[in-house]
């Protein structure tokens, strides 16, 4: 097995348009300021820690999965709307472990169909699924605070599954909106940053205009599903990579092509090296690049 290693820095800007009253009702706002979608993929200080790929193992990685205060209503509307506010008390809210779902820990119901839109058994008669009038829906905060070492650079959280759809705010203010459940939904919160505690906060509500397209077979369950953790990285950085290693046309021969897209988030142009390294399975370097690329400033509008 060969493993490719690359060594770069890139980045993607973070745009900020006013945020609609119902995006949950409305198909055509999928996300807002969600970051676009790319290659997973973990930075580290050493050869030795990416050769690992822990990411639990790397500086630039922070996990904030644990026991977060909750808030849960059959109804979202009689849900206190000022809960993302710093001054907001919620000493009064349930603890709650993240990742898991509602449903298995006693708020609400899960349920299981086949086909069938869980929360409108008469679909097949309509032009559209239709919501109920109540909706359950669940408020979280948690604390964290972001370590030294990623002072100057661009702090990035990413919500690995999210059900369904889900706004989220950082010190006040409002970042984003996703309602993708099953993909990863991440976000460019460095401007919301400030020094010692900051505060998360979710609003998340079972249905949305995504649940359309998630009609599938399997249970229909809501919350916070998978890892949600933050990551740093430099202002110019790596915004996507594509790795490609057909056989050649004898069906002998391996080839090797890669594309990788970088990002200025900074305020100058800058200069990049990026190196390339492709490793056998004994860890022996047999094939490198370097290559060195000025990226633009593009300034935000």
């Amino acid at each position: 097995m060969k493993r490719l290693f690359l060594s770069i820095l890139t980045a993607s800007a973070l745009i900020s348009p006013a945020f609609a009253q119902d995006e949950w009702k409305d198909r055509s706002i999928p996300a807002i300021n969600k970051e676009y979608p790319h290659a997973d993929y973990m930075l580290y200080g050493t050869p030795d820690d990416a050769i690992s790929n822990r990411y639990g193992d790397s500086e630039y990685y922070k996990l904030l999965n644990g026991e977060w205060n909750f808030c849960y209503s059959e109804d979202f509307r009689t849900l206190p709307e000022d809960f993302y506010t710093p001054e907001f008390d919620d000493s009064g809210w349930d603890r709650f472990a993240v990742p898991s779902n509602w449903e298995f820990k006693g708020y609400g119901t899960p349920i299981y169909v086949n086909s069938p839109f869980e929360f409108d058994p008469n679909t097949g008669a309509k032009s559209e699924p239709q919501f109920p009038e109540k909706i359950p829906g669940g408020l979280y905060r948690v604390k964290f605070t972001v370590p030294s070492n990623w002072d100057g650079r661009q702090v990035f959280i990413q919500l690995g599954g999210v059900k369904s759809a889900c706004w989220v705010y950082v010190n006040g203010e409002r970042v984003g909106y996703s309602e993708d459940s099953k993909d990863p939904a991440e976000f460019n919160i460095t401007p919301y940053l400030k020094e010692g505690d900051n505060l998360l906060a979710l609003r998340v509500h079972r249905w949305s205009t995504g649940s359309y397209y998630e009609c599938q077979d399997m249970w229909r369950i809501s919350g916070i599903e998978r890892d949600v953790y933050l990551t740093s990285r430099p202002e110019i950085l790596i915004r996507d990579i594509v790795v490609e290693s057909p056989l050649d046309a004898t069906f002998t021969h391996g080839v090797l092509d890669y594309r990788v897209k970088l990002a200025n988030l900074g305020n100058q142009t800058g200069t990049v090296k990026l190196a390339l390294s492709l490793m056998d399975d004994q860890g022996k370097t047999i094939w490198s690049q370097t290559k060195k690329a000025v990226i633009p400033y593009r300034r935000r509008t």
